[in-house]
């Protein structure tokens, strides 16, 4: 099966089908801006100068700050 090369990459999921959900390939795309839970806050924000990590057990996430409190929030992916 070959991709498109307008196709997102599959980098970190490795699996096409997870591509639509995962959110790291939301985060990719200038069109949606990412959004986490800030537990200092209690709600969702919009996640500043987020990043695409992938967590020690493969996964992927995306990691920035709260623009209300300053702290780390986190979005797991897939």
């Amino acid at each position: 099966m070959r991709r498109a090369q307008n196709q997102l990459p599959l980098k970190p999921c490795g699996d096409y089908a997870h591509v639509t959900r995962c959110a790291w390939h939301r985060a990719t795309e200038e069109s949606e801006m990412a959004e986490a839970y800030c537990v200092k806050d209690k709600k969702k924000v919009e996640i500043k100068n987020a990043q695409a990590i992938t967590m020690k057990n493969g996964k992927p996430a995306l990691q920035g700050i709260c623009p209300l409190c300053g702290g780390k929030v986190f979005r797991i992916g897939g």
